[in-house]
């Protein structure tokens, strides 16, 4: 019989394919409230993990219904990012490979010291969310991935998401960069939107104050509000452009939100890029004018809607007849790697290197970066 299944029955069998890793140091979810994205299932009910495996069966069971469902024979788990399947999760041997699995740390687990939100998105290599929830503001919100996980856990005790998709600051993590000393990639408020009108301004300026200060990191900072954005990068750096590592982009997923590229250029951001995620028609001719990079994605989720090859390679042409570097994400589906991400054959993993002004970008000698082995190098694209 499979160790997976034995000595397990009665009351516990909705664990019964999570139990060989519900025994774990880690509580489940990280300093960001995201589950711990390369564990099993039962990482993403945290109330399991916290209980332990000697707490009374009665506590157990009186966990949510809908946090018991995410282990209740489906052999798949919902992450930020999609949908895995129980068979991608592996057991770890040893307590110190759980910690490395892991993939973050909830405070007060390894002592002090609060690790990133490692992630799925391709082109970052962590996140970092001082505020959470947002409302929606157009047809690209329609199936947000984050008020879909988020949502699930409105009204669980104790959980990061307790009140749900519900805008809600935290000025417990406007610090957190700080203390992580490796340089990273990371992904600001991958759960929200940082200029949403209701975030107020000086909260905004603490965590520009720690994005500054962090210099050892990259930041990118993405909103779909992007005049409220224009206008605060003016006041804070009036004419001159922001750091170089402080990225700021705008979503754009169709033809109809082309003046938030409008508001980017006219924004003194010290790198800008375009994240064209979820496609979800055609963009048409892109004023590409001063933007450094652009990101290109299908969307994903039970609702996926069409994105169209044709669109894809409009923009990919635009973005190399312009020398801007050219990221292309995934075709999306019902998870978001269903279809891949090779483009006419080939993956598109450009990364800006500094701001278009700053550089001689001639179409068949544009330096691009391009992460391998999560290292970024530099190569001829």
């Amino acid at each position: 019989m499979s160790r997976h299944r034995r000595d397990y029955s009665g009351p516990l069998a909705f664990l019964r394919r999570a139990v060989p890793w519900v025994v774990i140091v880690c509580e489940g979810t990280d300093a960001n409230g995201f589950p711990c994205t390369n564990m099993s299932p039962a990482a993403v009910v945290p109330h399991i993990i916290r209980l332990g495996p000697a707490a009374p069966i009665s506590r157990m069971l009186a966990a949510p219904t809908a946090a018991r469902s995410a282990v209740t024979g489906a052999r798949q788990c919902s992450t930020p990012h999609g949908v895995r399947r129980a068979a991608d999760f592996r057991p770890s041997r040893r307590v110190a490979t759980n910690v490395k699995a892991c993939r973050g740390e909830s405070p007060g687990v390894f002592g002090d010291r609060i690790m990133a939100s490692n992630t799925a998105i391709e082109w970052t290599d962590a996140t970092w969310n001082p505020v959470t929830g947002c409302t929606k503001i157009s047809a690209g919100c329609d199936n947000c991935y984050a008020e879909r996980f988020s949502e699930r856990f409105r009204g669980v005790p104790g959980h990061p998401f307790e009140q749900g998709f519900d805008l809600t600051l935290r000025p417990d993590r406007i610090a957190t960069p700080l203390s992580w000393r490796t340089p990273k990639m990371i992904f600001v408020n991958s759960m929200s939107d940082l200029f949403h009108k209701q975030v107020p301004t000086d909260f905004i300026s603490r965590v520009f104050d720690t994005m500054e200060a962090a210099h050892w990191h990259t930041f990118q900072v993405l909103t779909k509000r992007s005049s409220i954005m224009r206008d605060f990068l003016r006041r804070r750096y009036r004419a001159d452009r922001g750091p170089t590592h402080m990225w700021f982009g705008v979503s754009v997923e169709d033809g109809k939100r082309l003046s938030r590229v409008k508001h980017l250029q006219q924004a003194p951001a010290g790198v800008r890029f375009l994240s064209i995620e979820p496609l979800i028609d055609r963009i048409g001719p892109l004023d590409l004018t001063d933007i450094d990079w652009v990101i290109v994605g299908g969307e994903s989720g039970p609702r996926a809607r069409f994105m169209d090859p044709e669109w894809v390679r409009e923009i990919r042409d635009q973005c190399v007849s312009a020398g801007v570097a050219f990221f292309f994400k995934q075709w999306g589906g019902r998870f978001p790697k269903a279809h891949g991400r090779l483009l006419e054959g080939r993956e598109w993993n450009q990364f800006p290197t500094a701001p278009v002004s700053e550089q001689r970008a001639v179409r068949n000698d544009f330096t691009v970066q391009v992460r391998r082995d999560r290292k970024l190098v530099r190569t001829q694209a």
